[in-house]
Protein backbone atom coordinates (compact mmCIF):
# COMPACT_ATOMS: atom_id res chain seq x y z
CA UNK A 1 0.00 0.00 0.00
CA UNK A 2 1.17 3.50 -0.71
CA UNK A 3 2.08 5.79 2.17
CA UNK A 4 -0.81 7.95 3.28
CA UNK A 5 -2.02 10.55 0.80
CA UNK A 6 0.98 10.47 -1.53
CA UNK A 7 -0.80 8.82 -4.45
CA UNK A 8 -4.27 9.42 -5.89
CA UNK A 9 -5.21 5.74 -5.68
CA UNK A 10 -4.03 5.35 -2.08
CA UNK A 11 -6.06 8.41 -1.11
CA UNK A 12 -9.23 7.05 -2.71
CA UNK A 13 -8.76 3.62 -1.11
CA UNK A 14 -8.13 5.24 2.26
CA UNK A 15 -11.31 7.31 2.03
CA UNK A 16 -13.35 4.34 0.81
CA UNK A 17 -12.18 2.21 3.72
CA UNK A 18 -12.60 4.83 6.42
CA UNK A 19 -15.72 6.71 5.35
CA UNK A 20 -17.88 4.83 2.87
CA UNK A 21 -19.97 1.77 3.76
CA UNK A 22 -17.52 -0.64 2.11
CA UNK A 23 -15.45 -2.87 4.36
CA UNK A 24 -14.20 -5.18 1.60
CA UNK A 25 -12.72 -2.88 -1.02
CA UNK A 26 -9.62 -5.11 -1.11
CA UNK A 27 -11.73 -7.75 -2.88
CA UNK A 28 -12.63 -5.22 -5.59
CA UNK A 29 -8.96 -4.21 -5.92
CA UNK A 30 -7.88 -7.84 -6.24
CA UNK A 31 -10.54 -8.44 -8.92
CA UNK A 32 -9.30 -5.45 -10.90
CA UNK A 33 -5.65 -6.44 -10.54
CA UNK A 34 -6.44 -9.78 -12.17
CA UNK A 35 -7.06 -7.95 -15.46
CA UNK A 36 -4.59 -6.53 -17.97
CA UNK A 37 -5.40 -3.06 -16.62
CA UNK A 38 -4.10 -3.50 -13.06
CA UNK A 39 -1.08 -1.32 -13.85
CA UNK A 40 -3.40 1.71 -13.96
CA UNK A 41 -3.61 1.71 -10.16
CA UNK A 42 0.11 2.30 -9.71
CA UNK A 43 0.88 4.90 -12.37
CA UNK A 44 3.72 7.22 -11.41
CA UNK A 45 1.74 10.17 -12.74
CA UNK A 46 -0.69 9.71 -9.84
CA UNK A 47 2.05 10.35 -7.25
CA UNK A 48 1.57 13.44 -5.09
CA UNK A 49 5.26 13.48 -4.24
CA UNK A 50 8.27 15.65 -4.93
CA UNK A 51 9.68 14.49 -8.22
CA UNK A 52 13.31 13.69 -8.92
CA UNK A 53 15.11 16.69 -10.43
CA UNK A 54 13.98 16.89 -14.06
CA UNK A 55 16.59 16.14 -16.69
CA UNK A 56 16.76 17.10 -20.38
CA UNK A 57 15.11 14.50 -22.55
CA UNK A 58 13.90 13.62 -26.03
CA UNK A 59 10.36 12.46 -26.70
CA UNK A 60 11.74 9.34 -28.37
CA UNK A 61 13.49 8.39 -25.10
CA UNK A 62 10.45 8.59 -22.84
CA UNK A 63 8.72 5.60 -21.27
CA UNK A 64 5.27 7.09 -20.73
CA UNK A 65 4.15 4.26 -18.44
CA UNK A 66 6.97 5.19 -16.04
CA UNK A 67 6.64 8.93 -16.51
CA UNK A 68 6.01 10.98 -13.39
CA UNK A 69 6.21 14.45 -14.91
CA UNK A 70 7.07 16.31 -18.08
CA UNK A 71 8.09 19.95 -18.54
CA UNK A 72 8.20 21.76 -21.90
CA UNK A 73 9.85 25.19 -21.73
CA UNK A 74 9.32 27.91 -24.32
CA UNK A 75 12.26 30.36 -24.15
CA UNK A 76 11.13 32.25 -27.26
CA UNK A 77 9.33 35.58 -27.47
CA UNK A 78 6.24 34.06 -29.09
CA UNK A 79 3.76 31.40 -28.05
CA UNK A 80 4.71 27.93 -29.28
CA UNK A 81 2.54 24.88 -29.96
CA UNK A 82 2.72 21.36 -28.60
CA UNK A 83 0.60 19.02 -30.73
CA UNK A 84 -0.94 15.79 -29.47
CA UNK A 85 -2.37 13.18 -31.83
CA UNK A 86 -4.33 10.06 -31.04
CA UNK A 87 -2.71 6.74 -31.95
CA UNK A 88 -5.64 4.37 -31.47
CA UNK A 89 -6.91 4.43 -35.05
CA UNK A 90 -3.49 3.27 -36.28
CA UNK A 91 -2.93 0.61 -33.63
CA UNK A 92 -6.35 -1.06 -33.49
CA UNK A 93 -6.69 -3.81 -36.10
CA UNK A 94 -9.15 -6.14 -34.33
CA UNK A 95 -12.23 -5.71 -32.16
CA UNK A 96 -10.39 -6.81 -29.05
CA UNK A 97 -7.42 -4.54 -29.73
CA UNK A 98 -9.70 -1.54 -30.14
CA UNK A 99 -11.52 -2.31 -26.89
CA UNK A 100 -8.27 -2.85 -24.98
CA UNK A 101 -6.68 0.36 -26.25
CA UNK A 102 -9.76 2.40 -25.38
CA UNK A 103 -10.05 0.74 -21.96
CA UNK A 104 -6.45 1.71 -21.19
CA UNK A 105 -7.23 5.36 -21.92
CA UNK A 106 -10.59 5.65 -20.11
CA UNK A 107 -12.22 4.97 -16.74
CA UNK A 108 -15.62 5.05 -15.08
CA UNK A 109 -15.05 8.43 -13.45
CA UNK A 110 -16.61 11.84 -12.91
CA UNK A 111 -16.64 14.37 -15.71
CA UNK A 112 -16.95 18.04 -14.77
CA UNK A 113 -20.58 17.84 -15.84
CA UNK A 114 -23.16 15.65 -17.57
CA UNK A 115 -22.76 15.92 -21.35
CA UNK A 116 -26.44 15.12 -21.77
CA UNK A 117 -27.43 18.26 -19.83
CA UNK A 118 -24.65 20.52 -21.12
CA UNK A 119 -24.59 19.95 -24.86
CA UNK A 120 -22.99 23.31 -25.69
CA UNK A 121 -20.09 22.65 -23.33
CA UNK A 122 -19.39 19.18 -24.72
CA UNK A 123 -20.08 19.77 -28.42
CA UNK A 124 -16.33 19.72 -29.19
CA UNK A 125 -14.88 18.00 -26.14
CA UNK A 126 -16.53 14.66 -26.89
CA UNK A 127 -16.13 14.90 -30.67
CA UNK A 128 -12.37 15.01 -31.15
CA UNK A 129 -9.06 14.05 -29.52
CA UNK A 130 -9.77 16.48 -26.66
CA UNK A 131 -11.79 13.63 -25.17
CA UNK A 132 -8.68 11.47 -24.93
CA UNK A 133 -6.29 14.27 -23.99
CA UNK A 134 -8.30 15.97 -21.23
CA UNK A 135 -11.20 13.68 -20.29
CA UNK A 136 -11.39 9.91 -20.86
CA UNK A 137 -14.24 10.00 -18.37
CA UNK A 138 -17.90 9.16 -18.06
CA UNK A 139 -20.33 6.57 -16.79
CA UNK A 140 -21.44 3.40 -18.54
CA UNK A 141 -23.71 5.36 -20.91
CA UNK A 142 -20.89 7.66 -22.01
CA UNK A 143 -18.38 4.86 -22.46
CA UNK A 144 -20.86 2.61 -24.27
CA UNK A 145 -21.68 5.41 -26.71
CA UNK A 146 -17.98 6.21 -27.21
CA UNK A 147 -17.14 2.57 -27.95
CA UNK A 148 -19.90 2.20 -30.54
CA UNK A 149 -18.99 5.55 -32.12
CA UNK A 150 -15.29 4.64 -32.38
CA UNK A 151 -16.13 1.43 -34.24
CA UNK A 152 -18.61 3.18 -36.50
CA UNK A 153 -16.03 5.76 -37.58
CA UNK A 154 -12.78 3.81 -37.66
CA UNK A 155 -13.25 0.02 -37.61
CA UNK A 156 -14.48 -2.44 -40.21
CA UNK A 157 -15.23 -5.06 -37.56
CA UNK A 158 -18.76 -5.94 -36.42
CA UNK A 159 -20.34 -2.91 -34.75
CA UNK A 160 -20.61 -3.34 -30.96
CA UNK A 161 -24.05 -1.87 -30.38
CA UNK A 162 -24.83 -0.27 -27.04
CA UNK A 163 -27.64 -1.71 -24.90
CA UNK A 164 -29.29 -0.71 -21.63
CA UNK A 165 -30.54 -2.95 -18.84
CA UNK A 166 -32.17 -2.00 -15.53
CA UNK A 167 -33.43 -3.86 -12.48
CA UNK A 168 -37.14 -3.63 -11.56
CA UNK A 169 -36.58 -0.99 -8.85
CA UNK A 170 -33.52 0.62 -10.49
CA UNK A 171 -31.25 -1.03 -7.94
CA UNK A 172 -28.95 -2.00 -10.81
CA UNK A 173 -28.49 -0.18 -14.14
CA UNK A 174 -25.91 -0.70 -16.84
CA UNK A 175 -25.08 0.10 -20.47
CA UNK A 176 -22.91 -2.39 -22.33
CA UNK A 177 -22.05 -3.32 -25.92
CA UNK A 178 -22.65 -6.48 -27.90
CA UNK A 179 -21.14 -7.40 -31.26
CA UNK A 180 -23.19 -9.92 -33.20
CA UNK A 181 -21.17 -11.73 -35.86
CA UNK A 182 -22.70 -14.06 -38.42
CA UNK A 183 -19.61 -16.27 -38.13
CA UNK A 184 -19.33 -16.56 -34.36
CA UNK A 185 -21.30 -16.19 -31.16
CA UNK A 186 -22.15 -12.77 -29.77
CA UNK A 187 -19.31 -10.96 -28.01
CA UNK A 188 -19.90 -8.95 -24.85
CA UNK A 189 -17.75 -5.77 -24.86
CA UNK A 190 -17.77 -3.44 -21.87
CA UNK A 191 -15.55 -0.36 -21.79
CA UNK A 192 -16.98 0.78 -18.45
CA UNK A 193 -16.37 -2.49 -16.61
CA UNK A 194 -13.35 -3.54 -18.72
CA UNK A 195 -14.76 -6.89 -19.87
CA UNK A 196 -14.37 -8.64 -23.24
CA UNK A 197 -15.79 -12.15 -23.49
CA UNK A 198 -18.34 -14.34 -25.20
CA UNK A 199 -21.80 -13.22 -24.16
CA UNK A 200 -22.67 -16.66 -22.82
CA UNK A 201 -19.65 -16.47 -20.48
CA UNK A 202 -20.50 -13.05 -19.05
CA UNK A 203 -21.57 -14.28 -15.62
CA UNK A 204 -18.09 -15.76 -15.10
CA UNK A 205 -16.36 -12.43 -15.77
CA UNK A 206 -18.53 -9.78 -14.10
CA UNK A 207 -17.07 -7.43 -12.91
CA UNK A 208 -13.57 -6.02 -12.38
CA UNK A 209 -14.56 -2.44 -13.21
CA UNK A 210 -16.79 -1.98 -10.16
CA UNK A 211 -13.76 -0.37 -8.53
CA UNK A 212 -14.52 2.70 -10.64
CA UNK A 213 -17.82 3.24 -8.83
CA UNK A 214 -16.15 2.90 -5.44
CA UNK A 215 -13.48 5.43 -6.42
CA UNK A 216 -16.26 7.72 -7.61
CA UNK A 217 -17.99 7.56 -4.22
CA UNK A 218 -14.68 8.28 -2.45
CA UNK A 219 -14.12 11.25 -4.75
CA UNK A 220 -17.56 12.54 -3.87
CA UNK A 221 -16.72 12.37 -0.16
CA UNK A 222 -13.56 14.43 -0.79
CA UNK A 223 -15.74 16.93 -2.68
CA UNK A 224 -18.16 17.06 0.26
CA UNK A 225 -15.32 17.69 2.73
CA UNK A 226 -14.96 21.25 1.53
CA UNK A 227 -16.82 23.94 3.41
CA UNK A 228 -19.82 24.92 1.29
CA UNK A 229 -18.58 28.38 0.35
CA UNK A 230 -15.17 27.10 -0.74
CA UNK A 231 -16.75 24.14 -2.56
CA UNK A 232 -18.87 26.48 -4.67
CA UNK A 233 -15.79 28.50 -5.62
CA UNK A 234 -13.68 25.45 -6.42
CA UNK A 235 -16.24 23.40 -8.40
CA UNK A 236 -18.64 24.60 -11.11
CA UNK A 237 -22.41 24.30 -10.83
CA UNK A 238 -22.48 21.45 -13.34
CA UNK A 239 -20.26 19.36 -11.05
CA UNK A 240 -22.57 20.05 -8.10
CA UNK A 241 -25.51 18.90 -10.27
CA UNK A 242 -23.70 15.73 -11.28
CA UNK A 243 -22.53 14.71 -7.81
CA UNK A 244 -25.89 15.45 -6.18
CA UNK A 245 -26.96 12.00 -7.41
CA UNK A 246 -24.94 10.47 -4.57
CA UNK A 247 -27.53 11.90 -2.18
CA UNK A 248 -30.27 9.70 -3.66
CA UNK A 249 -31.15 6.93 -1.18
CA UNK A 250 -30.91 4.02 -1.15
CA UNK A 251 -29.35 4.34 -4.61
CA UNK A 252 -27.72 1.58 -6.68
CA UNK A 253 -26.46 -1.47 -4.82
CA UNK A 254 -22.81 -0.59 -5.40
CA UNK A 255 -23.25 2.50 -3.16
CA UNK A 256 -25.12 0.69 -0.41
CA UNK A 257 -23.51 -0.90 2.63
CA UNK A 258 -20.90 -3.59 2.01
CA UNK A 259 -21.50 -4.62 -1.60
CA UNK A 260 -20.02 -8.00 -2.50
CA UNK A 261 -18.16 -8.22 -5.80
CA UNK A 262 -19.24 -11.86 -6.20
CA UNK A 263 -22.94 -10.92 -6.11
CA UNK A 264 -22.99 -8.49 -9.03
CA UNK A 265 -23.10 -11.14 -11.75
CA UNK A 266 -26.45 -12.17 -10.27
CA UNK A 267 -27.69 -8.57 -10.06
CA UNK A 268 -26.80 -8.02 -13.71
CA UNK A 269 -28.37 -11.32 -14.84
CA UNK A 270 -31.66 -10.37 -13.14
CA UNK A 271 -31.56 -6.91 -14.75
CA UNK A 272 -31.05 -8.43 -18.22
CA UNK A 273 -33.88 -10.87 -17.59
CA UNK A 274 -36.08 -7.88 -16.68
CA UNK A 275 -35.37 -6.32 -20.07
CA UNK A 276 -32.72 -5.07 -22.51
CA UNK A 277 -33.11 -2.00 -24.72
CA UNK A 278 -31.01 -0.73 -27.60
CA UNK A 279 -29.29 2.63 -26.94
CA UNK A 280 -30.17 4.10 -30.32
CA UNK A 281 -28.46 7.45 -31.01
CA UNK A 282 -30.84 8.03 -33.94
CA UNK A 283 -33.91 7.99 -31.69
CA UNK A 284 -35.62 10.90 -29.92
CA UNK A 285 -36.36 9.10 -26.65
CA UNK A 286 -34.08 11.51 -24.73
CA UNK A 287 -33.57 15.20 -25.50
CA UNK A 288 -29.77 14.97 -25.66
CA UNK A 289 -29.79 12.65 -28.67
CA UNK A 290 -31.48 15.04 -31.17
CA UNK A 291 -29.55 17.94 -29.59
CA UNK A 292 -26.25 16.38 -30.65
CA UNK A 293 -27.60 15.30 -34.04
CA UNK A 294 -28.49 18.92 -34.80
CA UNK A 295 -24.80 19.82 -34.50
CA UNK A 296 -23.99 17.64 -37.53
CA UNK A 297 -24.65 18.20 -41.23
CA UNK A 298 -28.20 17.01 -42.07
CA UNK A 299 -26.91 14.34 -44.45
CA UNK A 300 -24.44 12.93 -41.89
CA UNK A 301 -25.93 9.76 -40.45
CA UNK A 302 -22.83 8.72 -38.50
CA UNK A 303 -22.60 9.16 -34.70
CA UNK A 304 -21.68 12.62 -33.45
CA UNK A 305 -19.16 11.39 -30.88
CA UNK A 306 -15.44 10.99 -31.74
CA UNK A 307 -16.14 11.88 -35.37
CA UNK A 308 -13.08 14.18 -35.52
CA UNK A 309 -10.82 12.08 -33.30
CA UNK A 310 -7.93 12.32 -35.79
CA UNK A 311 -7.72 16.10 -35.49
CA UNK A 312 -4.68 17.07 -33.36
CA UNK A 313 -4.90 18.80 -30.00
CA UNK A 314 -3.01 22.09 -29.90
CA UNK A 315 -1.54 23.31 -26.60
CA UNK A 316 -0.10 26.82 -26.91
CA UNK A 317 2.75 27.58 -24.46
CA UNK A 318 2.95 31.32 -23.71
CA UNK A 319 6.11 33.22 -24.68
CA UNK A 320 8.78 32.69 -22.04
CA UNK A 321 6.51 30.24 -20.23
CA UNK A 322 6.21 26.50 -19.76
CA UNK A 323 3.86 23.53 -19.89
CA UNK A 324 4.15 21.09 -17.00
CA UNK A 325 2.27 17.77 -16.91
CA UNK A 326 1.95 16.03 -13.55
CA UNK A 327 1.99 16.86 -9.85
CA UNK A 328 4.52 19.15 -8.20
CA UNK A 329 3.65 19.35 -4.47
CA UNK A 330 6.42 21.89 -3.83
CA UNK A 331 4.94 24.37 -6.31
CA UNK A 332 1.20 23.55 -6.46
CA UNK A 333 -1.64 24.09 -3.97
CA UNK A 334 -2.99 20.99 -2.24
CA UNK A 335 -6.38 21.63 -3.86
CA UNK A 336 -4.90 20.27 -7.10
CA UNK A 337 -4.48 16.84 -5.52
CA UNK A 338 -8.10 16.92 -4.33
CA UNK A 339 -9.31 17.76 -7.85
CA UNK A 340 -7.39 14.79 -9.24
CA UNK A 341 -9.09 12.54 -6.67
CA UNK A 342 -12.59 13.83 -7.46
CA UNK A 343 -11.92 13.57 -11.22
CA UNK A 344 -9.91 10.34 -11.13
CA UNK A 345 -7.74 9.58 -14.14
CA UNK A 346 -6.64 13.15 -14.70
CA UNK A 347 -3.59 15.02 -13.46
CA UNK A 348 -2.70 18.70 -13.75
CA UNK A 349 -1.46 20.25 -16.94
CA UNK A 350 -0.01 23.65 -15.97
CA UNK A 351 0.71 26.64 -18.18
CA UNK A 352 3.05 29.01 -16.29
CA UNK A 353 4.01 32.51 -17.41
CA UNK A 354 4.93 35.99 -16.18
CA UNK A 355 2.32 38.75 -16.14
CA UNK A 356 3.42 42.37 -15.72
CA UNK A 357 1.58 45.23 -14.06
CA UNK A 358 -0.65 47.12 -16.49
CA UNK A 359 -0.14 44.53 -19.24
CA UNK A 360 -3.19 42.84 -20.75
CA UNK A 361 -1.59 39.37 -20.92
CA UNK A 362 -3.54 37.07 -23.29
CA UNK A 363 -3.15 33.28 -23.36
CA UNK A 364 -5.23 30.41 -24.76
CA UNK A 365 -5.72 27.25 -22.75
CA UNK A 366 -6.59 24.04 -24.63
CA UNK A 367 -9.23 23.05 -22.07
CA UNK A 368 -11.42 24.61 -19.42
CA UNK A 369 -9.20 25.45 -16.42
CA UNK A 370 -9.39 23.59 -13.15
CA UNK A 371 -7.63 26.32 -11.22
CA UNK A 372 -5.66 29.54 -11.68
CA UNK A 373 -3.16 30.34 -8.94
CA UNK A 374 -0.21 32.51 -7.94
CA UNK A 375 2.28 32.44 -5.09
CA UNK A 376 2.01 36.22 -4.70
CA UNK A 377 -0.17 37.69 -1.96
CA UNK A 378 -2.72 39.15 -4.37
CA UNK A 379 -6.31 39.81 -3.37
CA UNK A 380 -7.74 40.23 -6.87
CA UNK A 381 -6.89 39.47 -10.52
CA UNK A 382 -8.75 40.77 -13.55
CA UNK A 383 -9.50 38.16 -16.21
CA UNK A 384 -11.29 39.10 -19.43
CA UNK A 385 -12.36 42.35 -17.81
CA UNK A 386 -13.89 40.70 -14.71
CA UNK A 387 -12.28 41.08 -11.29
CA UNK A 388 -11.93 37.87 -9.27
CA UNK A 389 -11.16 37.52 -5.58
CA UNK A 390 -8.41 35.01 -4.84
CA UNK A 391 -8.70 32.35 -2.14
CA UNK A 392 -5.88 31.26 0.16
CA UNK A 393 -4.82 27.64 -0.40
CA UNK A 394 -4.94 24.99 2.33
CA UNK A 395 -1.18 25.24 2.83
CA UNK A 396 -1.32 29.05 2.93
CA UNK A 397 1.40 29.50 0.28
CA UNK A 398 -0.79 30.13 -2.75
CA UNK A 399 -3.88 32.02 -3.82
CA UNK A 400 -6.31 30.58 -6.34
CA UNK A 401 -9.42 31.16 -8.45
CA UNK A 402 -11.63 28.10 -8.98
CA UNK A 403 -13.98 26.74 -11.60
CA UNK A 404 -17.05 27.87 -9.68
CA UNK A 405 -15.84 31.47 -9.96
CA UNK A 406 -14.58 31.31 -13.56
CA UNK A 407 -17.13 29.29 -15.49
CA UNK A 408 -20.11 31.67 -15.26
CA UNK A 409 -18.03 34.23 -17.21
CA UNK A 410 -16.35 31.93 -19.75
CA UNK A 411 -17.49 30.69 -23.14
CA UNK A 412 -17.66 26.98 -22.43
CA UNK A 413 -18.39 25.70 -25.92
CA UNK A 414 -15.15 26.31 -27.82
CA UNK A 415 -12.06 24.16 -28.25
CA UNK A 416 -9.76 26.68 -26.59
CA UNK A 417 -10.38 29.13 -23.77
CA UNK A 418 -9.07 32.66 -24.26
CA UNK A 419 -7.96 34.42 -21.08
CA UNK A 420 -6.56 37.95 -20.77
CA UNK A 421 -4.95 38.78 -17.41
CA UNK A 422 -4.47 42.18 -15.81
CA UNK A 423 -2.57 42.22 -12.50
CA UNK A 424 -1.75 44.94 -9.96
CA UNK A 425 1.85 43.74 -9.52
CA UNK A 426 4.19 41.67 -11.66
CA UNK A 427 3.56 38.02 -10.86
CA UNK A 428 3.96 34.48 -12.11
CA UNK A 429 0.59 32.95 -12.96
CA UNK A 430 -0.25 29.28 -13.33
CA UNK A 431 -3.30 27.99 -15.20
CA UNK A 432 -4.11 24.36 -14.45
CA UNK A 433 -6.29 22.22 -16.72
CA UNK A 434 -6.88 18.44 -16.64
CA UNK A 435 -4.67 15.99 -18.55
CA UNK A 436 -5.73 12.38 -19.00
CA UNK A 437 -2.94 10.41 -17.32
CA UNK A 438 -4.45 7.11 -18.49
CA UNK A 439 -4.23 8.09 -22.15
CA UNK A 440 -0.73 9.54 -21.81
CA UNK A 441 0.69 6.54 -19.93
CA UNK A 442 -0.87 4.02 -22.35
CA UNK A 443 0.47 5.72 -25.47
CA UNK A 444 -3.00 6.61 -26.75
CA UNK A 445 -1.57 10.07 -27.46
CA UNK A 446 1.63 10.93 -29.28
CA UNK A 447 3.50 14.20 -28.71
CA UNK A 448 4.88 15.79 -31.83
CA UNK A 449 8.38 17.12 -31.23
CA UNK A 450 7.80 20.81 -30.43
CA UNK A 451 11.44 21.83 -31.04
CA UNK A 452 11.44 23.26 -27.53
CA UNK A 453 13.35 22.42 -24.36
CA UNK A 454 12.02 19.25 -22.71
CA UNK A 455 12.70 17.95 -19.22
CA UNK A 456 11.18 14.92 -17.54
CA UNK A 457 10.99 13.04 -14.27
CA UNK A 458 10.86 9.33 -14.95
CA UNK A 459 10.85 6.51 -12.39
CA UNK A 460 13.12 3.54 -12.84
CA UNK A 461 11.44 0.11 -12.78
CA UNK A 462 12.63 -0.46 -9.20
CA UNK A 463 10.80 2.69 -8.10
CA UNK A 464 7.47 1.67 -9.60
CA UNK A 465 4.76 1.18 -7.02
CA UNK A 466 2.31 -1.67 -6.74
CA UNK A 467 -0.86 -2.27 -4.75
Amino acid sequence: MFSQSTHVVSRLIQVAKERSPVDNIDAFIQRFNETEFGYQLSLNMFRWQARPAPTPCQLSDLSFENLQGLIVNNPTNESAPVLLRETLTKKATTTREAWSLLARATWHTHPIGDYRRHVECYRYRYRNANYLAFHGDGNCVTLGVMLESFFHHFMSEDLPEAHYSCGPIREFMHVFNVANSSQQESTYIDLDQKIFCQYKQLDQHYSPGLLGQLFGKAGFLIFEDYEEGVRHKLFPLMTHELLSEYHVAPGPIIYQANPEVSEFAGHFARARAHGIERVDLASDDYDWKPAYRKLKAPEDESPFFLKELKEPVNIQIPAGGSLEIGFSPDTQPREVFDLACVFFGRVPGTLSFKAHKGENKPITTPELPWLIYTDENLSHIEINGTSYQLNRSQCGRYHWIGMGQLYPNLKLGGLGVELAFNVSIATHLHVIFPMNALAISSGALSFEDPNLVLECSQATPSENLEI
